[in-house]
């Protein structure tokens, strides 16, 4: 059992911590003084009742619980964060300019590939990863929704174009900052998904290809996960997705036997094509629709599709 005086210590500690805690509130009482404390304490030790100051500083503290309470309830929500993907959320107020046409155009205020844990880009020395606002959004939209089903997921990014556009070798396009070469998500030999691809594997028709000396997977499921991404944005449109036939074949069977919408299907059978004399096996090359902001400097060719606004 505490002795009288270990007692009033006690009380006498836990009031000054108390009254200390809350004395900056200006509209509650002024804490007692140090003797009130002293003799309430005494007081206390004999009695089973809380003595005044000791009532004084619960309801102190019981006041400021409540006050905490109701600013919680009161206080304004936090802005809710930018949609994922817009382009004010991923590249701010840049006014990158589309002009001409992929293949004989330039590039104005390009927008580079940002520093970002879901994208990682190949050959970053070259200083080729400049796009407009919206391709460089869209490719940030669609590795975050692969990033977001598949945590650590890393989306493989090469060539755009240069920063002011132009002419970029060995390519016939990506002179406008409409067009980015896309790695394919892999899978190891046992079926197991790799965080990132080691570079541009060429699929063979089994969907399987030789790098370095290790086999690699066509990893259907992420890939599905990033065309699906890519033709669903509210925005920026892809005009074209370049990959080979057998890659295109296994990504809509998947598509279809997993519960894809009628609609993103029939985008991605007309956006994915394989291209004559280059079936495109290591990579997807996406291409744009021209921002209407870029138009008329900017010059879409055929296919149009009906899902995509055109400025007159």
């Amino acid at each position: 059992m505490f002795s009288r005086n270990r007692r009033g210590s006690l009380v006498l500690a836990l009031l000054a911590c108390s009254l200390l805690a809350v004395g900056a509130l200006a509209d509650l009482p002024h804490p007692v003084t140090e003797e009130e404390l002293e003799r309430e304490a005494a007081h206390a030790a004999g009695h089973g009742e809380p003595t005044e100051a000791e009532q004084r500083a619960i309801d102190i503290e019981i006041a400021r619980e409540e006050a905490a309470e109701d600013a919680a309830h009161t206080a304004p929500p936090a802005p809710p964060p930018p949609p994922p993907g817009t382009v004010l959320a991923i590249v701010g107020h840049s006014r990158s300019v589309s002009m001409g046409r992929s293949n004989g155009g330039l590039l104005r205020h390009g927008v580079p590939i940002p520093s970002d844990p879901a994208l990682l880009v190949k050959s970053e020395s070259r200083g080729e990863h400049y796009g407009t606002a919206e391709l460089v959004t869209l490719l940030v939209y669609g590795a975050h929704a692969v990033a977001r089903s598949a945590p650590g997921s890393r989306l493989v990014v090469g060539d755009l174009s240069r920063e002011g556009g132009g002419r970029l070798r060995p390519h016939r396009s990506h002179r406008s900052g409409r067009d980015a070469d896309i790695g394919f998500y892999m899978v190891d030999p046992q079926g197991r998904p790799l965080p990132a691809a080691p570079g541009f594997v060429h699929m063979t028709a089994q969907l399987v290809g030789l790098h370095g000396g290790h086999l690699y997977g066509f990893d259907v499921a992420r890939n599905w996960t990033l065309v699906e991404a890519l033709l669903s944005h509210p925005e920026v449109h892809p005009q074209y997705l370049f990959v080979a036939n057998p890659l295109i074949a296994a990504l809509l069977r998947h598509a279809r036997t997993h519960g894809a919408s009628a609609d993103v299907i029939a985008r991605a059978e007309a956006v994915l094509d394989q291209p004559r004399g280059s079936p495109h096996r290591s990579h997807f090359h996406m291409r744009i629709f021209c921002a209407r902001d870029d138009v008329p400097s900017c010059e879409d060719e055929p296919p149009y599709f009906p899902w995509v606004p055109r400025t007159p």
